[in-house]
């Protein structure tokens, strides 16, 4: 439940072809440390871009969040994104409501983001593939430390499954 089905750097490194590759037609996107630094204001050089470009290569585009609409809301907005906020992921509820609202099966959508214990377990239990990326930057709060540290040795496993960058081998992803 904790693997996801891609592993990336960065969410430059997700092509489209990527997504074609997983069946996908809704990205569901995290914000922190995956599209900004932690809390920043700002997308990271280079997410407006790529949003552009996957808009233009067909997918619809959605921002899930577990942070505050306070804080998602004039995010999404510089990206022209629509956002769920308050996801409490890795609860289901989110994940469903975003594929219900865009007609797509669970199976045709795809979970960006950079936590294994909330976006990867959140989409596996969906039934919606994952990608994970490594955060943009270490977070200093106690929890994040601690999630991070309990991350670590699953990262390592999966980066020793390829090189790091492509979809993971091994047994169906939806087990």
């Amino acid at each position: 439940m904790l693997r996801p089905t891609m592993v990336k750097q960065r969410i430059l490194d997700v092509r489209a072809d990527d997504l074609r590759a997983l069946h996908s037609r809704l990205v569901l996107l995290d914000v922190d440390n995956t599209l900004s630094r932690h809390g920043e204001k700002e997308p990271a050089p280079g997410v407006s871009l790529w949003i552009e470009e996957m808009k233009q290569n067909g997918f619809s585009l959605l921002i899930l969040s577990n942070n505050t609409a306070e804080r998602v809301a004039p995010f999404a907005g510089k990206l022209g994104l629509p956002f769920f906020s308050m996801c409490m992921k890795p609860l289901p509820f989110c994940y469903w409501k975003a594929c219900r609202q865009y007609g797509v099966p669970h199976r045709q959508a795809v979970l960006i983001g950079d936590q294994i214990f909330t976006d990867v377990l959140g989409g596996r239990l969906c039934g919606i593939p994952t990608v994970l990326l490594t955060p943009i930057e270490e977070e200093t709060s106690l929890s994040f430390r601690i999630r991070r540290r309990l991350e670590k040795p699953l990262r390592r496993r999966y980066a020793q499954q390829g090189d790091g960058m492509n979809r993971l081998k091994g047994k169906d992803e939806t087990e």
